[in-house]
């Protein structure tokens, strides 16, 4: 794949892991009861340690309720799936990576679902302890998703995943390039061809989804840098427009077609089951059966900042 990102990345991409720790930093100092993160953000171990167990019984919405084990029955070698394809070399485990990718959700029609989820799942798969990756093994590993999920939703993924490697490969190689030449350039300048390299790679609408919290988590953290740094501001009205300003990122609407008018019926609803006396269980499976009402899977990928899910 042969890809020309802007030059500019040179000077700016080790910025990246600056953004993070000073995101951090900022919800510290300025706020003392920072948002959630979705149910999503928990960390994340590499494919090489031991995984959480799956249950029995999957969402069927889910890889984990799509995955066909019968393409691995054959003890000695798993098929990856593609004509005249060779055995499998051994090095990659087939429930190590099915459990990777379980907990990613599917839409009615198949698709899949591009959020917070497939965004860990690609950096818990490309970090596969103890490979040295080649452009073999990497298809190697995508046969084995392409055997493993059928239809749709594995057609996305192979795609998603090579691409996703090589944005990776070149990300890396960009790091090597800039570094010991400093990081003091324009931190906005930074974010932005940071967000050109990743939809040159993965495309507007993938690495939109993608990196939808990631991205707006570090918008956030550069206007948060702007009013700290203001020296025109006095120590009080810097207080209360960080407070304005981290309000307005912890309640940013999603983008979904007449979200105001169906949050508002959802909200309606919602109020009329936790205030009806049911138990927390029960309240809590009526809230998830009210949220597949109005709002597609998708959608709820969207909106998932907001806990629309959450009891009080």
């Amino acid at each position: 794949m042969s890809h020309q990102p802007s030059v500019y990345l040179i000077r700016f991409t080790l910025l990246l892991g600056f953004f993070g720790a000073l995101l951090v930093l900022v919800k510290l100092v300025w706020f003392s009861a920072p948002a959630p993160l979705p149910p999503s953000g928990e960390p994340v171990p590499s494919m090489g340690q031991p995984q959480p167990v799956v249950s029995a019984v999957p969402d069927r919405n889910t890889v984990a309720a799509q995955w066909d084990w019968s393409r691995f029955e054959n003890a000695d070698s798993a098929d990856s799936g593609a004509d005249n394809s060779e055995p499998l070399s051994g090095q990659f485990d087939v429930p190590t990576i099915y459990q990777t990718l379980s907990r990613i959700r599917l839409d009615e029609s198949g698709n899949l679902i591009l959020d917070q989820v497939v965004l860990q799942a690609l950096n818990r798969a490309l970090d596969y302890a103890g490979i040295e990756w080649t452009e073999a093994k990497l298809s190697e590993f995508q046969g084995i998703v392409a055997a493993g999920l059928p239809g749709v939703a594995g057609e996305q993924a192979v795609r998603i995943i090579g691409d996703y490697y090589d944005y990776l490969q070149a990300k890396q190689e960009w790091f090597e390039l800039v570094g010991g030449t400093g990081a003091d350039s324009d931190p906005v300048a930074g974010f932005d061809v940071l967000v050109e390299l990743r939809r040159t790679y993965l495309g507007e609408e993938v690495a939109g989804k993608l990196f939808a919290q990631e991205e707006a988590e570090a918008r956030y953290m550069i206007q948060s840098m702007g009013l700290a740094a203001d020296g025109e501001l006095d120590e009080q009205e810097k207080q209360r427009r960080q407070q304005a300003l981290h309000e307005a990122f912890v309640n940013r609407a999603p983008d979904i077609p007449d979200w105001e008018l169906r949050y508002q019926q959802f909200v309606a609803d919602k109020s009329r089951i936790l205030q009806s006396g049911l138990g927390e269980q029960e309240a809590q499976q009526q809230v998830a059966e009210l949220l597949n009402q109005h709002f597609t899977l998708p959608e709820q990928a969207l909106a998932a900042h907001l806990g629309l899910d959450q009891l009080p």
